[in-house]
């Protein structure tokens, strides 16, 4: 008697707890996340990029040293940002359970436009072309981001505007093999929508 009892209520606490599950899910959800709520994208308002000087896999160097040209690299980031949405979760109705869905990743509210380097330092190209104080020497770099292979012009990377994001890492090619030691000196403008910009002043790159 007590073995069926058992059973009896076993039974019954399997029903109730299928009767607390929403049916609906699996009958007119086509959702490919699931049924749980969408997650509203904690978006975000840049406050301020940085540059660094980059080898390898990512180690960060003194830009005052010398490196080869196609192993050293200025890379840019986002520093800080300010968060404009705030995820709002809906409880649920059932302790413990999950959502089927993780958050998207946030994203800032203003695209990448462009990116202009401006020279602040007098030197002769390997081309034999003296640039001055003011000159656009973005046509000389290569962009990409950080961990992909080689890189594209900048105007071909971008296609128009790209979207960012909070862990991203691009990076800042010199492309042409220099005949001497060269040490630059210039200012990277990193332009996104609504005429934001942020320059990155007195960057140094020494390469040979």
């Amino acid at each position: 008697m007590n073995h069926l009892s058992k059973k009896i209520f076993a039974s019954l606490g399997i029903l109730i707890f299928m009767g607390l599950l929403p049916i609906s899910c699996g009958i007119t959800c086509n959702d490919p996340c699931g049924c749980g709520p969408e997650f509203e994208v904690k978006d975000f308002k840049i406050t301020e990029m940085e540059a660094l000087t980059l080898v390898g896999d990512g180690q960060q160097v003194s830009p005052n040293g010398v490196y080869d040209y196609d192993l050293v690299v200025k890379g840019i980031r986002i520093k800080s940002f300010q968060t404009v949405a705030q995820a709002q979760v809906p409880d649920s109705s059932i302790p413990g359970l999950a959502y089927a869905c993780s958050p998207k990743i946030p994203q800032s509210v203003e695209n990448l436009t462009d990116i202009k380097i401006i020279n602040l330092q007098e030197f002769v190209a390997p081309d034999g072309k003296t640039y001055g104080t003011g000159d656009d020497l973005s046509h000389f770099f290569g962009m990409n981001y950080y961990f992909e292979e080689g890189t594209d012009s900048i105007e071909d990377f971008l296609e128009g505007t790209l979207e960012l994001y909070p862990d991203d890492l691009f990076k800042l090619a010199w492309l042409v093999e220099p005949k001497e030691e060269l040490n630059l000196k210039f200012t990277i403008r990193v332009q996104l929508e609504n005429g934001l910009e942020f320059a990155l002043t007195d960057e140094i790159l020494n390469i040979r």
